[in-house]
């Protein structure tokens, strides 16, 4: 039986980790493994990866990880008990099952304690223009270079991205006056659209949400709308209007409290998944340019989602 160590955690997880559950694995990739666990009250989906995927809000960072070694498959069983986790074994004759002891591990804080009157303006700005140039053209980064242009020059390569286009549209003109059956209907008609394991939709919802909590804005109009999509995507979405990111964004963040420095991490953002990273900053940087601009952001929730 192959073994691994759990070397890092997301704090808030904790009392689902000391206890017992049992659960099925979502989806496999070659250096993660997302599954939900379901213990006697509540559950979760968490991410089980490689080290370096680094730390998040799902993630169970493992000291080293290669899933072709277990054939794992969607839907085999998973098991936690006394600090020991069992991925798999079951599916077929001589399947070998992943092992993962959480016993030694360490939590992180998945939670931005940053606020968006933190960030440099100038900075944002630069780095917004920066995706917009180098992200994937199969994404939805393109957007950020035409949702504020005049019809004439809203050319977009496939139907989809021109319904992300229109969806967007709508979405910051209601977060903008504050109107919530807009902020609904263009989170509803963002969530799902795409493809991938997390629907680019749903990414750029997310940095829509990143950017509301740094805010101190309302989340919960687009978290109540954003509901027809996979349970991965929807745990990503609760996580970011909880506050909650991965790593390449709290590195990001940081970046952007002063001018310059800011590109290695906006890079290393971009590269994140195939189009997740870019299509996430995408909805971070539309929030900015169409809800803050210029202006001081202003605080007035501080509740829970």
């Amino acid at each position: 039986m192959a073994s691994r160590r759990i070397v890092s955690y997301p704090a808030p997880r904790r009392p689902l980790l000391e206890g017992t559950a049992a659960g099925r694995v979502l989806s496999v990739h070659r250096r993660s493994v997302y599954v939900e666990l379901r213990p006697p009250t509540g559950g979760a989906i968490l991410a089980i990866v490689d080290a370096e995927l680094g730390n998040g809000p799902l993630n169970l960072v493992a000291d080293r990880l290669d899933t072709e070694q277990f054939c794992l498959r969607q839907g085999d069983r998973v098991c936690l008990v006394d600090g020991q986790m069992t991925v798999g074994g079951g599916s077929f004759p001589g399947a070998k099952p992943l092992t993962l002891s959480v016993r030694e591990a360490r939590p992180h804080d998945p939670h931005l304690r940053l606020c968006a009157t933190d960030l440099d303006p100038k900075a944002v700005s630069a780095c917004a223009a920066f995706v917009a140039r180098e992200g994937p053209a199969d994404g939805l980064a393109v957007l950020l270079s035409v949702l504020d242009a005049t019809p004439r020059t809203r050319a977009l390569p496939s139907a989809w991205q021109q319904k992300a286009l229109a969806a967007a549209q709508t979405l910051l003109r209601g977060l903008r006056t504050d109107e919530a059956d807009e902020i609904r209907s263009g989170a509803q008609r963002l969530c799902g659209l795409g493809l991938g394991l997390t629907p680019s939709g749903d990414d750029f919802l997310v940095g829509v949400l990143i950017g509301l909590r740094l805010a101190g804005a309302d989340p919960r109009p687009i978290v109540e709308a954003a509901t027809d999509t996979t349970r991965i995507s929807r745990a990503y979405l609760e996580a970011a209007a909880h506050g909650q990111a991965n790593e390449p964004w709290h590195d990001l963040l940081q970046a952007l409290r002063s001018e310059g420095g800011w590109e290695p991490s906006a890079r290393r953002l971009l590269r994140w998944g195939e189009t997740s990273g870019a299509d996430m900053m995408a909805g971070f940087f539309a929030w900015w340019n169409g809800c803050v601009g210029g202006r001081p952001p202003v605080t007035r929730y501080n509740g829970s989602v």
